[in-house]
């Protein structure tokens, strides 16, 4: 898929004497030209807020409690013991970043994840 600035957004060439708007254009048409011929993006090339939020232990409980899970069930989720998680929530551990990455997404999506969840009790039960 090829990316492009709209042609009534595109300077004609940059000038001795052009706007600012004409070199931000420029910039991202090199920018997208880039993406195009596959070359890779690091962050030299683009500065991007990726960093995941900070968590808290009342955090980790808040986001627990709105998927409607137990610690244990929680922790099976994430890939960590039990104790992790009870950990998390008394803040005697703190979070590692990829937790934080996961407990984010947990929020922004959580109707994915109660799904998720329902279907495999679900599977649980119909195995039973």
């Amino acid at each position: 898929m090829k990316h492009s600035i709209p042609k009534k957004m595109k300077p004609k060439g940059i000038k001795k004497e052009t706007t600012f708007g004409d070199e931000v254009l420029h910039g991202l048409n090199d920018f997208l030209g880039a993406v195009d011929r596959g070359e890779p993006i690091t962050v030299r090339t683009l500065r991007l807020n990726l960093a995941p939020s900070d968590c808290g232990p009342d955090d980790v409980r808040l986001i627990r409690k709105s998927l409607n899970v137990s610690q244990a069930v929680l922790a099976r989720l994430m890939g960590v013991s039990s104790k992790t998680i009870q950990s998390w929530e008394q803040g005697t551990r703190p979070l590692p970043g990829p937790a934080r990455r996961l407990l984010d997404e947990f929020k922004q999506n959580r109707n994915h994840w109660v799904d998720l969840i329902r279907s495999a009790v679900s599977e649980q039960l119909a195995e039973a």
